[in-house]
């Protein structure tokens, strides 16, 4: 993603929803969240999770993430990655939700969606 791009992407996340994916070994998961852009140079976006989450636990395993910033007419997706925990089920198998495979991460990128964001723990 070119820094351009980037910058634009990150002018939507206040007032977007974003859903945070991640894998680990064979285990993925994703929940909804809020990220916070924090530096165009270098890009940093910050995304609180609590270490509860089976989200926190996939990406602390991987130490990487996306952040998929949904388009408005995938704002069920909000509910749907809210509304179960991940220790008890793959949300994305459990909703039939559409993946892709991401470039540089491991971590499945959701498909539809304004902007997918490729992110490693710094």
């Amino acid at each position: 993603m070119s820094e351009k791009t980037l910058a634009k992407a990150t002018l939507q996340l206040p007032c977007s929803v974003v859903i945070v994916s991640a894998k680990a070994d064979k285990r993925q998961g994703a929940m909804t969240a809020t990220a916070m852009y924090a530096s165009q140079v270098p890009p940093l976006l910050v995304v609180s999770i609590s270490k509860t989450f089976s989200t926190y636990e996939l990406i602390e395993k991987s130490k990487e993430f996306a952040i998929n910033v949904i388009a408005d007419m995938q704002l069920d997706l909000s509910k749907k990655f809210g509304a179960v925990h991940g220790y008890e089920v793959d949300k994305f198998q459990e909703s039939g939700i559409s993946t892709e495979p991401a470039s540089k991460i491991g971590a499945p990128l959701i498909s539809g969606c304004f902007t997918n964001i490729e992110c490693r723990v710094r």
